[in-house]
């Protein structure tokens, strides 16, 4: 009954916002309906079944629908997948295209970066692409990020207390910003795949954060800066530069509740046991109400900390 009333509740928001958007389509020719600026992407598929389940599809379109709110119309609203999974969803009015491509999805972080790497080598044109995971809800339009120099854009975290799991994940996968500024990002996808294979094959859920922190080295993560880094491809054989550039995971993947104002957190991601909240949360943005904030004395160890 609780889902069928968020889908309910999601399908209503989701004509609210946009209702006279065009509908998208399951297509592969980008060249006539991206967006020339900017396009909004998330890549999912139905890793126990054929089609995706009523949650599964309720998820995607909350993250849509988060998307048209803060950014309206001025981007495209892509949803990358394989081949083969179905998706029912009640949220195509809102111009949500369905881009297909060749990966195998069983290999769940290996087939994001071949997706992104199929996806990238369709596009002519240079675009700003910022890749979301499906469990994050944009409450503003991160366009602003494409202002700085650079080819991949990651989050970062810096902890308040000494933490192993930071040691070897300081970074996020959970939202990239790729740059069209040198039209790289092909190649930057297919390097993190190729890396995934010879490395982390068997880390079936942590291996993108770990083929992210295998590109850092040992090099320190700057703080609020661009850094180059030069990677070896290997299936070129020269070698290539590309800029990284790091934002702050407080402001662009911040967990829930927040830890900020809400003025300062332009994305909420709701990994693991806090998916649950999503619904919820967006029925709150699209309302307008205020978003849960953690106790105040959490608020003040974060400002002290980070």
């Amino acid at each position: 009954m609780a889902t069928r009333k968020l889908v309910l509740f999601v399908l209503a928001a989701c004509t609210k916002i946009t209702a006279a958007i065009p509908s998208g389509r399951d297509t592969n020719d980008l060249a006539s309906r991206i967006d020339p600026h900017l396009a909004y992407v998330t890549y999912f598929a139905a890793h126990t079944s054929a089609n995706a389940s009523v949650s599964q599809c309720t998820m995607v379109c909350s993250w849509a629908t988060s998307v048209r709110r803060a950014v309206g119309e001025f981007c495209s609203v892509i949803l990358l997948t394989d081949q083969i999974s179905g998706f029912e969803l009640p949220c195509l009015h809102l111009r949500v295209e369905v881009f297909r491509a060749p990966v195998n999805k069983s290999l769940i972080n290996l087939a994001k970066f071949n997706a992104y790497e199929h996806f990238l080598r369709q596009v002519s044109e240079p675009i700003n692409i910022v890749a979301m995971d499906t469990d994050m809800l944009l409450l503003r339009d991160l366009s602003f990020r494409f202002n700085k120099d650079f080819d991949l854009g990651l989050t970062w975290t810096r902890p308040s207390v000494p933490s192993k799991h930071f040691k070897y994940m300081p970074v996020n996968a959970g939202i990239m910003y790729i740059s069209g500024r040198g039209q790289v990002g092909e190649k930057i996808f297919q390097h993190l795949a190729e890396l995934f294979l010879q490395h982390h094959a068997e880390d079936l859920w942590w291996g993108d954060q770990l083929v992210l922190r295998r590109i850092l080295g040992r090099r320190r993560i700057p703080d609020r800066i661009t850094t180059t880094f030069q990677v070896q491809y290997a299936k070129s054989g020269d070698p290539k530069q590309f800029h990284l550039c790091f934002f702050p995971a407080a402001f662009d993947n911040h967990n829930p509740p927040l830890k900020l104002t809400q003025k300062r957190v332009n994305v909420v991601h709701f990994k693991g046991a806090t998916k649950h909240l999503m619904g919820s949360y967006l029925k709150k943005i699209v309302s307008g109400r205020p978003l849960p904030m953690a106790p105040q004395f959490a608020i003040r160890k974060f400002r002290t900390s980070g």
